[in-house]
């Protein structure tokens, strides 16, 4: 398999400075769906979608590929593409390669003939993520919280790449952390970088004593009696993908404010992220150029 030709289709500022990277490594990058952006002048602007995709031998679709489940994401867009004209448009042997792509649009875009691969589900670019992601995070805290973040007493939920990501940066800065986490090896590293780490049943006990809480849990870990015992000025960051970590129901109803936080690389660092992704997509080219 030969692939020279890539369709960077969709999506905002992070998937320019992919094709960039791809441009780097000598792939022929062209773009759809960036009118809005400038930057986007530094490639080949497609208008013809349908046109574009028969003459290509891959396409990189957005981060998420679509936020509701029935058109492309094309933020830096005033025009609209349903998936079913994507999915038309696409031919067998092509290889699509997108971000958290929904179960039935894989499907169907596997029974087109498509060779599907979810760049965001690699391990380097879940790795490589959680940086910017943390620093992300610590702007958020920055500007949703009254007092400084150095020797402020943090809480962060879970404690997978993400979590421990934001750790190190809010112990970096001088917060006292302290790590919520299900498993004893997870407690054993937190305290070996200095943090306090407790089992999430200890968290109700505790929840008055932080001045900010993020939670990474893509699972309601942070509930009615958490919420009552804490402190009005204290907000939750929930960076958790849906439904994230809070019951929101709860929390209106303690006057505790939950901060989502989706997607902080795309908002505070493109082209970290970008990058990440347009590595990442060349890398498994070059997998599937050599399997």
């Amino acid at each position: 398999m030969n692939i020279q030709n890539i369709l960077v289709c969709g999506g905002d500022e992070r998937q320019l400075y992919a094709a960039g990277a791809l441009t780097q490594r000598g792939y022929s990058v062209s773009v759809f769906g960036f009118e809005k952006s400038r930057r986007a002048q530094a490639f080949r602007q497609v208008e013809h979608l349908a046109a574009e995709l028969a003459g290509c031998d891959a396409v990189v679709l957005p981060l998420p590929v679509s936020r509701d489940g029935q058109r492309l994401s094309l933020p830096l867009s005033d025009g609209a593409v349903p998936l079913d004209t994507m999915l038309q448009a696409v031919h067998a042997g092509q290889i699509v390669f997108g971000g958290v792509l929904g179960g039935p649009f894989r499907a169907a875009l596997e029974e087109r003939g498509a060779k599907v691969l979810d760049y965001y589900a690699q391990e380097e670019l879940i790795t490589a993520n959680a940086v910017p992601t943390a620093e992300g995070t610590l702007k958020v805290i920055i500007e949703s919280t009254p007092g400084m973040v150095q020797w402020s007493h943090a809480a962060v939920t879970g404690f997978g790449r993400t979590a421990k990501a934001i750790v190190r940066v809010l112990s970096g800065v001088g917060a006292n952390v302290t790590v919520f986490a299900r498993k004893s090896t997870d407690w054993a590293q937190a305290q070996a970088w200095g943090c306090t780490a407790c089992p999430f049943q200890n968290l109700p006990a505790l929840a008055g004593t932080f001045d900010f809480i993020v939670n990474t849990v893509p699972a309601c870990v942070i509930d009615s009696p958490i919420l009552k015992r804490m402190h009005p000025d204290c907000p939750v960051i929930d960076i958790a993908s849906p439904p994230g970590g809070v019951d929101r129901i709860a929390a209106e109803e303690c006057g505790i404010r939950v901060i989502p936080a989706l997607s902080l690389p795309g908002k505070y660092a493109p082209k970290t992220a970008g990058e990440i992704i347009g590595e990442t997509v060349a890398n498994l080219i070059q997998g599937e150029e050599q399997a």
